[in-house]
């Protein structure tokens, strides 16, 4: 069974040819969601084992991404380092939003629950296997129920949806983790000061998400045709 590299919201293709590379080089499957199942699209990656399932497709372990994201060709097969956990990296960028989310949506969604800000994970990467379907199941039928209250949630409080429903249900199941370093999920990288004309980011990380930045379609570009020489 080989891995999978699941995308969804396919907008920019230089993202799924650095992917479909790194595919190759490491024997994995790419799989591109080009529907939307859900009225909110970051939703549609709760979806990845119905997908499969329903396309007879056998797999060992996915990784969840989207296209604003690159990875450099060299990088490592990260699937050799999650000791079949679910992984992911730290969120690590506006810790003002980050706040907002779990204070808003532990006293209005999740009956006061709470967990420690320095343990929510980044949307941008993350890796499960078929342990986590019954996860990912429950997210979806949490969205379904409050699919209305989680739109308000983000239009009242700028708060996001996915990614706090997520995070909140990753810490009420208790789900063993692995968290990777920030080289596999190079978030924010202007307030970083690391992305620069010089593309000294590329030395440092191995999967660069484009998040929270100007011109983000033009930097996905150019990082590919400089790390591809296309």
């Amino acid at each position: 069974m080989k891995n999978i590299i699941f995308i969804t919201n396919p907008s920019n293709n230089y993202s799924i040819k650095s992917w479909e590379y790194w595919c190759k080089k490491n024997n994995c499957e790419i799989f591109i969601l080009n529907e939307a199942y859900y009225s909110n699209n970051l939703f549609n990656k709760f979806i990845i084992f119905d997908l499969l399932e329903n396309e007879n497709i056998s797999y060992d372990q996915i990784l969840i991404t989207n296209t604003d994201t690159i990875i450099n060709p060299n990088a490592p097969n990260i699937f050799n380092l999650t000791q079949n956990k679910l992984c992911g990296c730290f969120y690590d960028s506006s810790y003002s939003w980050l706040f907002r989310s779990i204070e808003n949506y532990s006293k209005f969604m999740f009956n006061g629950a709470t967990f420690p800000y320095y343990e929510y994970l980044d949307m941008g990467v993350i890796v499960v296997n078929k342990e986590h379907k019954s996860f990912f199941k429950k997210i979806q039928d949490f969205y379904l129920h409050n699919e209305d209250n989680i739109a308000k949630m983000d239009q009242t409080f700028n708060v996001g949806t996915d990614s706090p429903v997520f995070n909140f249900l990753l810490h009420e199941d208790k789900i063993d983790l692995k968290v990777l370093p920030y080289e596999w999920n190079m978030q924010d990288m202007p307030r970083k000061e690391v992305i620069n004309n010089d593309f000294i980011f590329t030395k440092i990380g191995w999967i660069y998400q484009f998040n929270l930045l100007q011109n983000k379609e033009n930097w996905i570009e150019n990082t590919y045709k400089h790390l591809f020489n296309d």
